[in-house]
């Protein structure tokens, strides 16, 4: 089926497209050029691979999802909007099943035998962590210490593992059930968190 729309936005619909209909591994460079309307030629002028297709994908979904907060922590929002934001952000990754499966897919990739890929993976967590780690200073006014860093790594881990249970189909607990929690640490358990990792740098350093 043709596309009139040009280039990667085209190629990016397309991929959406096929990846619904056939699922991520079926999905090739072929079929997806197929249903753009465009030679598979012209989708390698944009994209070098497949798999820099579904990065794209996923690129746009965390954008999309992580604007409100990024947007925040930029023009200096009140610490409750970050956390509003904060919280917006998570439920749209637990959400989002179409976009975790592309996240889950690619970094099996990354870590089987694409190294570039997982350089780039690798460097959208940092980002993540950075980003998280700036996000609670401002949202709780506490003083930094080097272990806050450590408990954003912490928080994004827990979301990629809420995720993958969703993915399985585990039935554990409902979203809903994941966001009251979220919304309990977000509100009253993480500036606790900071506050005792600050105490407990300092007293390290104390008896060092």
């Amino acid at each position: 089926m043709a596309n009139n729309k040009g280039g990667k936005e085209a190629i990016l619909d397309a991929a959406r497209k096929v990846i619904a209909k056939f699922g991520v591994h079926k999905a090739s460079v072929q079929s997806i050029a197929d249903e753009a309307g465009l030679s598979k030629g012209a989708v390698y002028y944009h994209y070098e691979s497949k798999d820099e297709i579904l990065y794209a994908l996923i690129d746009q979904y965390l954008r999309a999802a992580i604007s409100p907060f990024k947007t925040s922590l930029i023009s200096s929002g009140s610490p409750e909007e970050l956390k509003e934001s904060l919280l917006y952000g998570i439920r749209q990754r637990l959400e989002n099943m179409e976009h975790n499966q592309l996240q889950f897919y690619l970094t099996h990739e990354a870590i089987k035998s694409n190294k570039a890929m997982q350089e780039r993976l690798g460097s959208k967590y940092r980002g993540w962590v950075d980003m998280s780690e700036r996000g609670m200073l401002r949202a709780y006014d506490v003083e930094p210490s080097r272990l806050h860093r450590a408990l954003a790594a912490t928080l994004i881990a827990a979301i990629d593992g809420q995720v993958l249970q969703l993915l399985l189909e585990a039935k554990i607990v409902t979203i809903e059930e994941l966001m009251g929690v979220w919304e309990m640490l977000v509100y009253k358990g993480i500036p606790h968190l900071m506050e005792d990792l600050l105490a407990m740098e300092r007293e390290k350093e104390e008896r060092e």
